[in-house]
């Protein structure tokens, strides 16, 4: 028995996977299945570790001018660090390569920086100018 397909359902042939996010071409591209595990886990890392720091910063009480630098700093530091251990492992791309293209520009988590500086100071004047941790 043929089985019949819901009205306006497709045939599976017709449907197209969603695009591969730029960040994840790495990732994709790689053959070996144990490095495409490590560099999805860097490649992540290094995605979100920006923002996750600047919280922390922010949460510790740092100025927002300062965990906006930690937000712009730490991506590139721990993306060196990694680079030099999967160099030295001879992970996925830099297997054949000493500098392999895996880092693109546009990636992670992004922080409303207008609306985490209006938090603060909303912080600050409930509390007479001094910031809660």
């Amino acid at each position: 028995m043929a089985s019949e397909r819901p009205p306006g359902a497709r045939p599976v042939s017709s449907v197209q996977a969603p695009e591969c996010p730029g960040w994840l071409i790495p990732v994709r591209d790689c053959e070996n299945h144990f490095d495409r595990g490590i560099l999805f886990a860097v490649l992540s890392l290094v995605r979100d570790v920006g923002a996750l720091a600047a919280i922390a910063a922010d949460d510790a009480g740092a100025t927002i001018e300062t965990a906006k630098r930690v937000e712009q700093t730490m991506p590139t530091l721990f993306a060196e660090r990694a680079e030099d251990l999967m160099r030295r492992i001879g992970v996925g791309p830099y297997e054949h390569a000493d500098d392999p293209p895996i880092w693109p520009r546009a990636m992670g988590l992004r922080i409303d920086w207008k609306r985490a500086a209006e938090d603060a100071k909303g912080a600050r004047s409930k509390k007479g100018g001094v910031r809660e941790r």
